[in-house]
């Protein structure tokens, strides 16, 4: 896969929520997908009643199994704070982002000089021509939306640049570094991380050869079963 087709599929899975309504069943289940993030950022439980841009973004990352590059939070500060110790955060307001860029605002931005205050918000880059940006958001007006807005323009506070780069290859699906391109298992395993069953280890890996603990088999087993509940809430939309 490449950075592009990449870029693309973070924008598409982004997309595919689009008029998600806070309150709604399918609502329920974001939050929830969230909680499932393994480990949970700050410890802390999100509640339906929460902000949930920054955790919008979090579950589009997670569902592709990419949370090693679009890091998962459900604060938009502590969500800049990941970035720029990544050294993927960028500063300039008049930056011009590329597809599955991440764009933070700031609403008590004056206008004048660069806004550095606390982040209000967050939405993935859908696109950006002719000056003018188009952004998928999370918790936009209550409900997962588009917005457009020109580069440079105020209360922008500033840009995520994820490191889709460092994930893409030929011909790879996954993102775990030790499951080989091409490798007979490649898609199985693709499909039980998007799914959320198998999310690898901490340090990114999948460790495909290694034996499966009694203690992996039961988080397994409980994923799964979380799954087929999240699936049949879904079903009945």
């Amino acid at each position: 896969m490449t950075e592009a087709e990449l870029r693309a599929k973070v924008v598409k899975e982004a997309a595919g929520w689009l008029g998600v309504s806070e309150g709604t069943t399918r609502h329920r289940a974001l939050v929830q997908f969230y909680n499932a993030i393994q480990p949970l950022p700050a410890g802390y439980t999100l509640k339906e009643t929460d902000s949930w841009c920054a955790a919008f973004v979090s579950v589009v990352g997670a569902s592709l199994h990419i949370s090693g590059v679009l890091l998962p939070e459900c604060s938009c500060g502590r969500m800049v704070e990941l970035y720029q110790k990544a050294g993927r955060w960028v500063e300039d307001d008049n930056h011009v982002p590329a597809t599955g860029d991440l764009i933070f605002y700031g609403w008590n931005d004056s206008g004048v000089g660069d806004y550095t205050g606390w982040p209000d918000h967050v939405g993935i880059v859908q696109a950006c021509e002719d000056g003018m940006i188009s952004v998928v958001e999370g918790n936009r007006n209550n409900q997962v939306s588009v917005r457009r807005i020109a580069v440079g323009a105020r209360f922008i506070r500033g840009y995520a640049v994820p490191d889709y780069a460092s994930l893409c290859g030929p011909e790879k699906l996954t993102g775990f570094p030790d499951v080989p391109a091409g490798a007979w298992y490649e898609e199985y395993v693709l499909a039980a991380a998007r799914a959320g069953i198998l999310t690898g280890y901490p340090d990114g890996s999948y460790k495909p050869e290694q034996a499966v603990t009694r203690a992996e088999l039961a988080a397994v087993t409980a994923k799964l079963l979380e799954a087929v509940k999240k699936a049949d809430l879904l079903a009945g939309l």
